[in-house]
């Protein structure tokens, strides 16, 4: 089901993503950049949905192994 006209699709920033998976900033704009993550650009900045960081895949470093 899509989001209702009348609401905006939220779009985060480069910092807010890597913030969120305890990455750089860097990190992010070289998948950015390796074409791994799409975003949309508005001007010079990339803003990025929910759906496209879930298409991404990324997996943290800092996960565990057994």
């Amino acid at each position: 089901m899509s989001a209702p006209l009348n609401t905006p699709k939220k779009r985060f920033t480069v910092a807010e993503v890597a913030k969120d998976f305890g990455i750089s900033n860097m990190t992010v704009y070289r998948a950015i950049r390796d074409g791994k993550l799409k975003t949309d650009r508005f001007g010079q900045q990339h803003r990025i949905t929910q759906a496209q960081i879930d298409a991404w895949g990324f997996t943290s470093v800092l996960t565990c192994s057994p």
